[in-house]
């Protein structure tokens, strides 16, 4: 099995790439010369620097990081700072920046890819796989790579920690966008895929919102036991799972 080269490039491009590309998401008619001019940067000099052929320097990348609005701790990360891991490496502990990075769903759906024993480590595989384009599958592995997630061995892509894992009871840009995407997921599978093959459904009930806590204690559980089970079986297929516990009322004044 042939391993595609992995980009090398710093992070502070790979950042930029998937700026660029979330904008591009967007507005499908946004441009490389527009993001050039919102970072006051010339066309032929932006595209050095998202190929790697140009770095930026600290004060380029300072004037860089503030057109991007970055806060202080995400212009430390995005100027060399590496991204932290747990100490025992039994998963990434993402924090909130390093995970702004990678808050497309694909990325956690390329890791979950994986493990399934008919994986290819061909880009036009992967991107037919995940229905994302090629750009967008060189710039996550190229992320993945750089977060210590990946590696290339000798029979291709291979993780390096077990798990990925961002903290509880954070509150964030990144994770809003990551769920919100698993939700339009869902909602689309109820119109593209067959009812045989997924499992959607609801209940409304009046509760005590003081038991909360312990709600999510027996979600988080129920999670655990289901991708136990389901884990233990021949993967073939990458499923997400999404269970919600939200309020419809709104709280009285």
């Amino acid at each position: 099995m042939q391993t595609q080269p992995i980009s090398t490039k710093p992070l502070a491009a790979q950042w930029l790439e998937a700026e660029y590309l979330r904008r591009k998401n967007e507005n499908p008619r946004y441009s490389l010369r527009s993001y050039a001019s919102h970072l006051d940067l010339p066309p032929g000099r932006l595209s050095e620097i998202l190929s790697g052929k140009r770095k930026l320097s600290k004060a380029l990348g300072t004037k860089v990081a503030d057109k991007l609005g970055l806060r202080p701790n995400q212009k430390d990360l995005f100027l060399g700072g590496k991204a932290k891991h747990s100490p025992d490496q039994s998963y990434a502990l993402m924090d909130d920046d390093s995970f702004a990075i990678i808050a497309d769903w694909y990325h956690v759906a390329f890791l979950a890819m994986l493990d399934l024993p008919n994986f290819r480590s061909d880009i036009n595989w992967i991107t037919k796989r995940l229905g994302i384009t090629a750009l967008e599958t060189r710039g996550m592995i190229s992320r993945l790579e750089r977060l210590g997630l990946i590696k290339a061995g000798k029979s291709g892509f291979e993780k390096t920690n077990k798990d990925l894992r961002t903290p509880d009871g954070i509150s964030s840009a990144a994770l809003r966008k990551s769920h919100r995407a698993s939700i339009l997921q869902a909602a689309e599978a109820l119109e593209t895929v067959d009812v045989a093959e997924r499992d959607i459904t609801s209940m409304t009930m009046a509760i005590d919102p003081a038991k909360l806590p312990l709600a999510k204690n027996l979600i988080r559980e129920f999670r655990y036991k289901l991708a136990e089970l389901l884990e233990s079986g021949k993967a073939k297929e990458v499923y997400n799972l999404n269970v919600q516990l939200v309020p419809v009322t709104k709280k009285e004044k």
